[in-house]
């Protein structure tokens, strides 16, 4: 938690969980495939020669391009949002969050995955798209340890053992909900870079 995400404490725990919920990266994402689904082929061409200087930025227009109509409503929410578990889960382990303030955070995010995708290959696959959109690269031992999880003749992982389906009612509701339609900005942060 420190290493990665500068959390030592409570408060410092709940900030990033905000932030994977409200922005995380799938917000960015969101404002740079609006602009870049509405521009013209000359105004794209237009915004990869002003940020030519910056490989980060072109490479996040370029990739928004490619992947705005695959990725849809979905966007990275499987990057954001997995992540999220995992620091409420990491928190609960270091004191920062008791068991059941932790549980209050998974559970509704849990939910909103289970809205949002299909399968457990499906909020996977997001997840890599996420990361890849982050590193600005694959990761070849995260995707073989998709390939792993999504084996179905492997009972030992937990992808296969528990059913995505997995009826998530009685558990704490989402005291949040992810915004799903994005408007095109002019104020994209990454563009400022």
């Amino acid at each position: 938690l420190k290493n990665w995400w500068g959390v030592t404490t409570k408060e410092e725990t709940l900030e990033v969980l905000t932030w994977l919920l409200n922005e995380g990266h799938h917000k960015e994402y969101e404002q740079l495939a609006a602009v870049v689904a509405t521009a013209s082929e000359t105004d794209y061409q237009m915004l990869l020669h002003k940020y030519q200087s910056n490989p980060e930025v072109v490479f996040k227009l370029k990739f928004a391009r490619d992947n705005h109509e695959r990725l849809g409503k979905k966007s990275l929410l499987a990057w954001d949002l997995c992540r999220y578990i995992q620091v409420a889960g990491l928190a609960y382990v270091a004191g920062y969050l008791t068991e059941d303030e932790a549980w209050e955070k998974i559970m509704p995010a849990a939910k909103i995955i289970q809205e949002n995708f299909d399968s457990w290959t499906d909020m996977g696959n997001n997840y890599l798209i996420g990361r890849h959109y982050w590193a600005g690269e694959r990761n070849e031992r995260l995707d073989y340890i998709y390939t792993l999880l999504i084996n179905q003749q492997d009972r030992h992982s937990p992808w296969t053992k528990y059913q995505w389906k997995t009826d998530l009612n009685g558990f704490p509701e989402p005291v949040e909900k992810l915004a799903t339609k994005v408007e095109p900005r002019a104020d994209v942060r990454i563009l400022d870079k």
